[in-house]
């Protein structure tokens, strides 16, 4: 718990103002090197400093009534003697108080300092950017206009002189927000350099002032010509040679990132006079090759002011976009641009699972899936990180299903979860994700905290599928009452009919339906087909909607839960499923010859690889004890199933070797036991007290078995 002494600041010329940009700073000196910990936050965004190393920036979205406070180890950067905290503080204007807050723990050998935020730090308004430009969207903040001729150099160094600047001002919270401190890990950065160059050339400008910089770079006509830009492979990475653009006419160039990226562009250059450089960006080139950085609507440019010699640029909001143009205008003295890279942002996860098939499409479609929801993860799951940075419900929902199969992450989808359940009409998608989480990662503590909310909304909810997962998760808490009540009430209500295939996101439910009446070719086809037409027109993200007319999407084209066949190709074609009691495996071919994978859960790594071919079906399965299989025999008229242990050797084993018992343990439409037809062909009774446990059942297509004799075995089915 924080025993909150800090204020929150601003500069007082900027009280009220929207887009605005303020510095802020406090040098302070210790004794001896300290554990330092920041908590800080800003509404809207910051970028934190210590000693000008750059530290981390913030916040996180959260609810309204809520601030998101970040939290960072400063011990690293901070040293015996004189230091500096500095923070660039910006606020976009949609909360009514601008406002920084930082509280500093520093300890050593048992004493605690405390520095805050209040009257005693020092701040500027940053008027090295243009407080004027134009907003990108109404759900986004603006474009960046920078002019780094009137950077206050070295403001975030000891030493730095800023008499010059204005005591802070101390805000009042009139919104009395709540200060949530992060309960995720925070996200991580890491730079990526462009793939290639797709066009240079020079520019026509257009003579019209009042245009915003997104607009003036698609209306401008560009004309490709090669030698405009020297060199400009140099740009694809860090080599320390460097693009030259010579003076002359205005000069553009086109990049190509290869995949969408979301993060923090940033520039470097080696030397250069006056001139500027705008900057749009683009999730895809329109038709004649060109970036549109006002595609959906969204003005979304940024224009760097050169001061002249060595400088470096980062915009402070993020950018997301697959392609960028530069137009470099104005130019004076030859301009040497040494890099242009992007501080990807993201949450930080590690691929656990993995699916592979027989067909190279479906295999694209899966890692497209993992990609595009590595992108979408960020301070939640975000439905569109350009078009839409918000957190759905059904989305969130989709999301955490696809995360659970290839990155098993609890944090992201437990944090949706205690925000989802306070909104009223989150029932029923809100139950079905509770119920996916505890399935997935066994977490019953978030489960029994949340059940007073789930208990609130069921009040009304007629849904089969909500009220059956409610009545499990009552079970779960030992809610007898509750459970009997909504499994009473499930039994009565009609199965809900689901909607059709309107865009990816509602591809569950159809997909579901298909195997549930056992087609499953016909599944993989729809994936083939919509998803498929995807990956032909160059997607690298899953689009929010599907093609139309063989055409890219004009919506978003980063969708997280447009990427449903990831889920659905591990849990129905490799066949595996989490259940109250252990691991279900239930394998489904279509008209695949193989698929393997790996799936990570709560009970342990499940490795699955299954082959069909020459009349015989198998499937390997190496997984914790107590998994269940379920073995397809729908093509086989009269199915034998073999079961082999490949485990090191064991004595059983050995005993099967040496005396031929066989692995036969189901023929003739029913059960085997291996020993007990051993016996039999030896005209020997079985010992006193042995008895055979049933562990096969069978239903229309499969075969069912329980109690595997190891947790390294393969299954083999066959005809006679």
């Amino acid at each position: 718990m924080i025993d909150w002494q800090a204020k929150w600041i601003w500069a007082r010329s900027l009280v009220g103002t929207p887009n605005c940009y303020v510095y802020a700073r406090r040098e302070f000196e210790i004794d001896a090197a300290p554990s330092a910990t920041a908590y800080v936050t800003c509404r809207s965004a910051y970028r934190l400093s210590v000693n000008g190393r750059f530290i981390g920036r913030g916040p996180g979205r959260c609810d309204p009534g809520s601030q998101s406070c970040d939290i960072h180890d400063l011990s690293h950067a901070i040293r015996p003697g004189k230091n500096v905290v500095g923070a660039i503080c910006y606020h976009v204007g949609d909360q009514p108080r601008a406002g920084f807050l930082l509280q500093l723990h520093i300890e050593h050998n048992g004493d605690r300092q405390v520095i805050t935020t209040d009257e005693s730090w020092k701040v500027k308004p940053a008027d090295d950017w243009d407080f004027s430009s134009a907003r990108m969207a109404d759900h986004l903040g603006f474009q960046e206009v920078y002019d780094s001729r009137r950077k206050p150099v070295g403001w975030n160094v000891v030493g730095f002189d800023d008499r010059g600047w204005d005591d802070a001002f101390e805000v009042e919270d009139a919104e009395n927000a709540c200060l949530v401190l992060r309960q995720i890990p925070p996200l991580k950065e890491w730079e990526i350099h462009p793939r290639s160059i797709v066009s240079t050339g020079t520019v026509e400008p257009l003579a019209d002032p009042p245009l915003d910089i997104a607009t003036r770079l698609f209306r401008e006509q560009l004309q490709p010509r090669d030698g405009a830009v020297k060199y400009p492979k140099e740009l694809l990475k860090s080599s320390g040679d460097c693009a030259v653009i010579n003076p002359g006419q205005d000069a553009f160039i086109i990049l190509d990132f290869g995949v969408e990226v979301i993060g923090y562009p940033s520039i470097r250059i080696r030397a250069a006079g006056q001139a500027t450089i705008d900057i749009g960006y683009s999730e895809t080139l329109d038709p004649d090759g060109r970036v549109d950085p006002t595609r959906q609507g969204i003005l979304q440019a940024d224009r760097l002011i050169l001061h002249g010699g060595r400088q470096e640029w980062q915009s402070l909001g993020r950018r997301v976009f697959r392609y960028v143009q530069l137009a470099i205008r104005n130019i004076d003295s030859p301009v040497s641009i040494e890099s242009f890279q992007v501080s990807r942002v993201g949450y930080p996860t590690e691929l656990v699972s993995g699916f592979e098939c027989s067909d190279e499409l479906l295999n694209e479609v899966w890692r497209t899936g993992v990609y595009t929801l590595s992108v979408c993860m960020q301070d939640s799951y975000e439905t569109s990180p350009l078009s839409e940075p918000t957190e759905s419900l059904a989305d969130a929902r989709l999301q955490a299903l696809i995360n659970y199969y290839c990155f098993l992450d609890s944090a992201l989808a437990a944090q949706a979860l205690e925000r989802l359940v306070r909104r009223p009409d989150a029932a029923p998608t809100f139950v079905l994700m509770l119920h996916d989480y505890y399935l997935h990662t066994a977490d019953l503590a978030l489960v029994t905290r949340l059940y007073p909310g789930l208990r609130e909304l069921m009040h009304g909810v007629e849904d089969c599928e909500a009220l059956r997962a409610a009545s499990r998760l009552a079970a779960a808490v030992s809610s007898t009452q509750d459970s009997l009540a909504w499994h009473d009430r499930a039994g009565r209500c009609a199965e809900a009919e689901h909607a059709g295939l309107n865009d990816p996101r509602s591809s569950l439910d159809v997909l579901q339906s298909l195997i549930r009446h056992e087609r499953t070719k016909d599944a993989l086809d729809l994936i083939r087909d919509k998803w498929g037409e995807m990956l032909r027109l160059g997607a690298t993200t899953w689009w929010r909607d599907f093609a139309v007319q063989g055409s890219v999407s004009p919506g978003s084209l980063c969708c997280g839960s447009s990427g449903v066949p990831t889920y659905f190709l591990s849990t129905e074609i490799l066949g595996v499923k989490p259940s109250a009691s252990g691991i279900v495996i239930q394998p489904r071919a279509g008209d695949l010859e193989w698929a393997k994978g790996m799936v990570k859960t709560t009970y342990g790594l499940a490795n699955v690889e299954w082959h069909r071919g020459n009349g015989v079906f198998s499937v390997e399965i190496e997984a914790p004890e107590g998994f269940i299989v379920g073995l397809p025999v729908s093509d086989f008229t009269d199915p034998i199933i073999d079961e082999v242990d490949l485990t090191p050797e064991t004595p059983e084993r050995r005993a099967r070797r040496t005396y031929g018992w066989g692995n036969t343990i189901w023929r003739d439409g029913r059960e085997h036991d291996p020993y007990l037809d051993w016996l039999a062909t030896q005209g020997v009774e079985p010992p006193p007290g042995y008895e055979h446990g049933e562990r096969c059942s069978s239903d229309a297509s499969y075969i069912w078995v329980r109690d595997a004799i190891s947790t390294h075995v393969r299954y083999e089915i066959h005809q006679p």
